[in-house]
């Protein structure tokens, strides 16, 4: 099947992986024959100043989740980058940069090193920002400052309601008590559970390490 883009290139922390990063991926295979997402490595992302809340190894495992669950025919490959350029000069088959306003002085910076090494630009595709309620651009700095989730939906708008609510006292005893079947362990509820994590909210300090301890990352924590 013969796309826009034979070999198209996108990058970044992906630290929370937001609606911006999944329609660029999205995007990105839907019209390339083949797509090499580049992700920021610790020592990069440290490096250029970003103070990344997830580690690599979370970072990737949350990317390749959602690569696995709604892009299994697309082709696909998932490398680690502690530069700018990744492997925009050492593939020759990449022919295409797609990038948001954010990243676009990258591209340029790519194309000028390849330049230097004799080698054609690459085709720059300037996608644009995806904006949440409040009409800002959907980021990681958004999400972790709690203002909003990966949607882009506002914690502060929803809260902005004239209503007080209180919840009643015949209620408080049945909500506090455990609901659904119990599990010791992580271990012992992933081998009996199929859990979806885009789907997964954890409460509580020590079971959300263990989650991550075995690179799982809730949708909310």
């Amino acid at each position: 099947m013969n796309l826009l883009y034979r070999h198209s290139v996108i990058g970044g922390t992906f630290d929370f992986l937001h609606r911006g990063h999944q329609e660029l991926i999205t995007f990105a295979l839907s019209h390339s024959d083949i797509v090499t997402i580049g992700v920021v490595s610790d020592k990069f992302a440290k490096k250029s100043g970003k103070n990344t809340y997830f580690t690599l190894q979370h970072r990737l495992a949350r990317l390749n989740n959602f690569l696995h669950q709604g892009q299994k025919l697309k082709k696909y490959n998932v490398v680690v980058i502690d530069d700018v350029f990744g492997t925009t000069i050492s593939d020759k088959t990449i022919d295409t940069i797609i990038v948001t306003k954010d990243t676009l002085e990258g591209a340029a910076q790519i194309n000028r090193r390849r330049r230097e090494e004799k080698l054609i630009d690459l085709k720059i595709v300037d996608m644009p920002l995806v904006f949440c309620e409040s009409g800002e651009p959907i980021s990681s700095t958004q999400i972790k400052r709690g203002l909003i989730d990966r949607e882009g939906v506002s914690f502060i708008k929803s809260l902005e309601v004239p209503t007080k609510f209180v919840l009643p006292h015949d209620l408080r005893k049945k909500i506090s008590a455990p609901q659904g079947k119990k599990y010791a362990t992580v271990a012992d509820l992933m081998r009996n559970l199929s859990v979806d994590p885009n789907r997964l909210v954890v409460v509580g300090d020590e079971s959300v390490r263990q989650f991550l301890s075995y690179g799982i990352v809730p949708r909310l924590s």
